[in-house]
């Protein structure tokens, strides 16, 4: 970044903080305030500099308004998409859904957890390929 674009940043930095303590934008799952101001932090720093590669001239309001803007919709500097299961948008569109992994699942007869689905029963192939790595290391007597 060059010494304008960090000067720019501060000068939006406080702009940010403000609007997101007010509440302009909503959190959503386990985010906070100070999550959510250095996420703007990092979403204007990557605006800042992506307009600096094009030699052109904006106020800190602007780029303060441009981010707050993304974040009411759900984007955030991590941005994947609005189908990400760990995107806000997602959640916000109500397209996904968070799931404990102590959730029952089937039925009453054979009951089963998400977590007894997902974990493995076997061993761990890593550590069968280095046991067999070292075993075939060792010199015969």
């Amino acid at each position: 970044m060059s010494p304008y674009s960090c000067a720019l940043l501060l000068r939006v930095r406080p702009i940010l903080m403000a609007a997101i303590a007010r509440g302009a934008v909503k959190p959503t799952g386990c985010e906070d305030t100070e999550e959510l101001s250095s996420e703007g932090l990092a979403m204007a720093a990557t605006m800042i500099e992506s307009v600096e590669a094009r030699e052109k001239i904006v106020s800190p309001g602007n780029v303060a308004y441009y981010v707050l803007q993304a974040m009411k919709s759900g984007r955030r500097s991590g941005y994947a998409g609005r189908q990400d299961v760990l995107c806000p948008s997602a959640q916000l569109d109500n397209v996904v859904e968070v799931s404990s992994l102590d959730e029952q699942v089937g039925n009453d007869d054979d009951p089963m957890t998400l977590h007894d689905c997902l974990a493995g029963t076997g061993e761990d192939p890593a550590t069968m390929a280095g046991r067999n790595l070292d075993w075939g290391l060792v010199p015969e007597v």
